[in-house]
């Protein structure tokens, strides 16, 4: 259910008209509003009479007439779009800042055959062509390195086509980068994208430096943080817990001893669970991959679903998870030092913060404060490692290759030689 108002929202004598958006995502009690400007400019005064329901003449009248043609043209504009959207968490104030931009800058036919060869322009071409090929994650991930490579091309005064992608423009790249204090291992990421586009626009006939191939940057490696089963016992026997912070420490465990993405864990219900053999598993389809996955579900598992009376605890969104794992692990006393990266706010002192100013930089932490989602996926790979067979790791996980399995374990090599010791005597 979503629903459209406008209003007045400046002190000041004169100003735009600002739509207010108001929507509800699925599993969620309360409602969002979000706002977004129009080009409409009235004064405070018009603005009130018109709320009032003034019948205005003259000047007034025509320009009340506007403003119903706005109203009615935008509305319906936004709630087309909302409806066309599957997966509603896109839905934010750039979405909907997106849109009023689409309402007067409605898309040009496209000319047919040409490909683009400026390297921003050609985004949009790749991401039409790979189509439903791309997840839903590849296309917002395009979208953050397009609007960076805007901010790139601004600084160099510059607009860039895909043949230039050469050693000077890598150093260039990696000099942007560095400036805005981007992480080393996002400039390398997103230089890989850059340089799959051009492998994407090679095999569509333009022409693309045989330099490019060959350049490449340099990860920062960094030991990922993963939760020891001893450190999930203490994560367990946590008591008094406020109601949000037990919810939270519930799908932390659930995603340790599951091995699954946000993504496809906070999507878990009582309806996805079956018997086979007696063994109660849960069987979904991966957001990310769209595999099909049966994943056994373990004894920490059923207690919490008993616990809950047979339902899996409530659904929160991915930011309050992030946020809540963190202060269950810091009450759990999970904080030994270790080498990461933290998510940091770089904005220059008096400018207000907003999402490209935040960055992750490396440093020394406490343990739980490095802890994310991605944390429960990891821990299962890395304690279950040594103790299960590869091959049924990998049946749960669903990677598809045992080399992305294996970049998952994070215990030293030398606990691992234990591990095996250990199994090889059991034998």
């Amino acid at each position: 259910m979503a629903t459209i108002a406008f209003a007045y929202r400046s002190t000041k004598k004169e100003a735009n008209i600002q739509v207010r958006f108001v929507y509800q995502l699925e599993g969620f009690k309360s409602r969002k509003s979000i706002y977004a400007p129009t080009k409409f400019e009235v004064l405070n005064a018009f603005w009130d009479k018109y709320q009032s329901g003034t019948k205005f003449s003259g000047t007034n009248k025509d320009l009340a007439l506007k403003l119903d043609t706005l109203k009615k043209e935008l509305s319906e504009h936004i709630l087309d779009a909302y409806k066309s959207v599957k997966d509603k968490s896109i839905i934010n104030k750039e979405w909907l800042l997106q849109n009023v931009h689409e309402y007067y800058n409605p898309p040009q036919p496209e000319i047919e055959n040409v490909i683009p060869e400026s390297i921003i322009e050609y985004i949009d071409f790749y991401k039409k062509d790979r189509g439903s090929d791309l997840s839903l994650n590849a296309v917002k991930k395009w979208g953050v390195i397009k609007n960076k490579l805007i901010r790139f091309e601004a600084s160099q005064g510059k607009r860039f086509i895909l043949s230039e992608v050469t050693s000077s423009f890598k150093n260039k790249f990696l000099d942007f980068y560095i400036e805005n204090q981007y992480s080393i291992n996002t400039t390398q990421r997103e230089f890989a994208y850059i340089k799959s586009l051009c492998k994407h626009a090679r095999l569509k006939g333009l022409d693309i430096s045989p330099e490019t191939e060959g350049l490449s940057i340099k990860k920062e490696r960094f030991k990922k943080p993963y939760l020891t089963f001893k450190e999930l016992e203490k994560i367990q026997k946590l008591e008094y817990l406020s109601e949000s912070l037990d919810n939270a420490r519930d799908w932390l465990l659930i995603s340790c001893y599951t091995a699954q993405r946000i993504s496809d864990f906070m999507r878990f219900d009582k309806s996805m669970i079956r018997y086979e053999n007696e063994v109660p598993v849960i069987e979904f389809r991966q957001q990310k991959t769209q595999k099909e996955t049966i994943v056994p579900l373990l004894p920490q598992v059923i207690n919490i679903i008993n616990k809950r009376e047979g339902e899996f605890p409530r659904r929160i969104s991915d930011q309050k998870y992030n946020e809540s794992i963190k202060l269950v692990c810091k009450e759990a006393g999970i904080n030994d030092l270790m080498k990461g990266k933290k998510r940091i706010c770089v904005a220059p002192e008096g400018v207000k913060p907003k999402k490209h100013h935040f960055r992750d930089l490396p440093g020394e932490f406490e343990k739980w404060e490095l802890i994310s989602s991605h944390c429960g996926r990891r821990s299962f790979a890395t304690n279950y490692y040594t103790k299960l067979p590869t091959s049924y790791l990998i049946s749960i996980t669903n990677h598809s290759t045992e080399a992305q399995f294996l970049s998952y374990i994070q215990k030293p090599k030398k606990e691992l030689v234990f591990d095996a010791y250990k199994q090889l005597l059991n034998v």
